[in-house]
């Protein structure tokens, strides 16, 4: 099965938030609170992507996976990353979700990889990405598509009480 990658339009925020969504409480079953993870509104999240993406302030780039006319998968990218110089020709993956039900098809191999080109086109030398330390899953497929783990470290401030952190991954364009 093959899949066509596009820059995404604001028409895609439903299907975005369904990946995001479904994605998340999959992926982080066992790293995140289930009852956080199943009071995860598609809606909701519908309502807040289509807000983003249509902030002029908005900063950042959303791409999508789409197969047989569905949204299958989503990268969010900022170039240059954030508290990054123009200068610096580093990118940051700030999101690349798949659905679960298509995990091992090669979809996320082909966003990223899609994503990396447009990157490197504009200029970007490099692409940093934060991922929970948690997620062996995530780490995994990161490391096969060539980052490297990065001494930087931080709290993820999403849950009040939880002790999450998230370690950074660098790798070259």
């Amino acid at each position: 099965m093959s899949c066509v990658i596009r820059p995404a339009v604001l028409a895609d925020a439903p299907d975005i938030a369904r990946v995001k969504v479904l994605s998340w409480q999959e992926g982080y079953r066992g790293v995140l609170d289930p009852d956080y993870l199943s009071n995860m509104d598609i809606e909701a999240f519908s309502k807040a992507t289509r807000r983003w993406m249509a902030d002029p302030e908005n900063k950042g780039e959303d791409w999508v996976c789409v197969v047989e006319e569905q949204v299958v998968g989503w990268a969010h990218v900022r170039f240059p990353g954030r508290g990054e110089a123009p200068e610096s020709g580093q990118a940051e993956l700030v999101a690349l979700y798949v659905l679960p039900s298509v995990w091992g098809q090669g979809f996320g191999y082909a966003l990223n990889a899609q994503v990396s080109a447009a990157l490197k086109a504009r200029g970007a030398s490099s692409m940093s990405l934060w991922v929970l330390e948690k997620n062996v899953r995530a780490i995994g497929f990161y490391r096969r598509q060539g980052f490297s783990l990065t001494d930087a470290r931080k709290p993820l401030r999403l849950l009040a009480g939880t002790d999450l952190w998230e370690v950074q991954y660098i790798a070259p364009l």
